[in-house]
């Protein structure tokens, strides 16, 4: 009896963390998505608007001054934008 119950509790055990592995592999994807949607719109709006400010595109965005400047250094470490000025990379 005590071996069953043990059995069953490591059964469980197991699917739990099946279930939280599931979500974490899940809100990791959800961010990359999210990331890779901000820097497009970031793209864009700077091919529309080379010479807007950081706090304009922010606003224009809709966007959290943190979030931009985390996708304007991703646009930039990928050679996307040409450094912090906002200039689409040729």
């Amino acid at each position: 009896m005590f071996s069953d119950q043990r059995a069953r509790n490591h059964s469980l055990a197991g699917v739990a963390l099946v279930g939280v592995a599931a979500g974490v592999i899940g809100a990791v994807l959800a961010a990359r998505r999210r990331d890779a949607v901000i820097d497009t719109a970031v793209l864009g709006r700077l091919e529309r608007t080379p010479d807007s400010s950081p706090a304009d595109l922010a606003s224009e965005l809709g966007l959290r001054p943190a979030a931009l400047r985390l996708s304007l250094r991703r646009l930039s470490a990928h050679g996307r934008i040409a450094g912090r000025t906002g200039a689409v990379a040729q």
